[in-house]
């Protein structure tokens, strides 16, 4: 028994349609396999997940809180004014423990750094962060510190300083 001429167009057009599903398949998984292994080798990998903060921002500000009195824009019928007081001092101190526990870590990232004892990519896979971000971080908390330094250093000249003008009226007058 013969088919059909339309039964035996459909056969070679699915079978074509099938071949063609199967090489756009073939040619998807190598340009991924290559685009995969480009990707590994290049030094550009990884740079769309990298998240950048304001040069401009301060550190300090950047989850610190000011230590001002805390008042609630708004009190439901039947809340304690008190304990609305309370819970947003609670928040802010949970708050401004963040950005101390950030500098914790940032200050041990740069000593770990500077003793050469864990890699840049080791520090980022702890903190689950890109290398980038933790050389970023590296570089603000060098400046920071140098910020410091220098602060103290002049507080200690014009101590010094004002002490010499004190003790200079005091002898002549």
């Amino acid at each position: 028994m013969r088919r059909p001429l339309q039964a035996k167009f459909y056969e070679q057009a699915a079978s074509a349609a099938t071949r063609a599903a199967r090489c756009a398949q073939r040619r998807f998984r190598k340009r991924s396999r290559r685009l995969s292994r480009r990707q590994a080798s290049s030094k550009f990998h990884g740079i769309s997940s990298v998240v950048y903060y304001a040069v401009r921002m301060p550190r300090k500000n950047r989850y610190a809180t000011p230590e001002d009195e805390l008042t609630p824009t708004w009190t439901p019928s039947g809340v304690d004014y008190d304990r609305q007081v309370e819970s947003m001092q609670e928040l802010r101190e949970l708050t401004n423990g963040i950005a101390r526990a950030h500098w914790e870590r940032d200050e041990r990232m740069a000593a770990l750094a500077l003793s050469n004892s864990l890699s840049r990519r080791d520090m980022a896979i702890a903190i689950g962060c890109t290398k980038s971000r933790v050389d970023q971080i590296l570089r603000e908390t060098a400046e920071e510190l140098q910020r410091r330094s220098s602060r103290a250093a002049a507080a200690g000249v014009a101590l010094h300083l004002h002490a010499e003008d004190g003790a200079g009226r005091s002898r002549t007058g």
